[in-house]
């Protein structure tokens, strides 16, 4: 498989997915639950490299990040160029590499970021970068493992999902069974 991320993008992200979806003593976080493997391999696919997405212009910032992709950027072009926009701004802020901060100062980039105030991103926005950013570490966590993420089924675990419900032989027999609690083991698609 090909992957899309520098060593040094892999870092960074695996900083700031942990901050998103931080581990814990009720299980793993982000990072050790693959979303930095699922983020590599999507925007090294076809959604990362702006399959089936219209491109072409005009391009008009919208007053919210909730009214669509508008840019010529594609989502890997604008990893690429937010992840460098937050790099910059963590060595300008603190002198130190994205993936070297302490926790709290990951916190307020990540503020920045989501409020739009991360001086150095203009395409795609800050707000909309990380409203991209964090549905796709949503993604990560809960999609099937099959997509890279979610990584021993850790997310439904967490979740108390039971997976791919037609995979449990057992299933059949809670149909109908209100108020009963259905809690087996996740299982995902073979």
């Amino acid at each position: 498989m090909a992957a899309f991320l520098t060593e040094g993008e892999r870092a960074a992200l695996a900083a700031l997915v942990e901050r998103i979806f931080p581990g814990d003593e009720e299980g793993p976080g982000a990072f050790e639950l693959g979303v930095v493997d699922y983020l590599d391999r999507q925007l090294a696919g076809p959604w990362g490299q702006g399959g089936r997405m219209y491109r072409a212009g005009p391009h008009e910032r919208p007053d919210h990040p909730g009214h669509g992709w508008q840019s010529p950027l594609t989502p890997a072009e604008s990893y690429r160029v937010a992840l460098a926009a937050l790099e910059a701004a963590a060595l300008r802020a603190h002198g130190r590499e994205l993936a070297r901060l302490a926790d709290g100062e990951l916190d307020v980039l990540l503020e920045d970021l989501a409020a739009g105030r991360l001086q150095g991103l203009d395409d795609p926005t800050p707000a909309t970068f990380f409203a991209m950013f964090r549905q796709n570490v949503i993604e990560g966590l809960f999609a099937d493992p099959s997509y890279g993420g979610n990584r021993g089924l850790g997310g439904w675990r967490w979740l108390g999902y039971p997976g791919v419900a037609a995979m449990h032989g057992d299933y059949a027999a809670h149909v109908g069974r209100h108020g009963e609690p259905y809690a087996p083991e996740p299982r995902a698609l073979p």
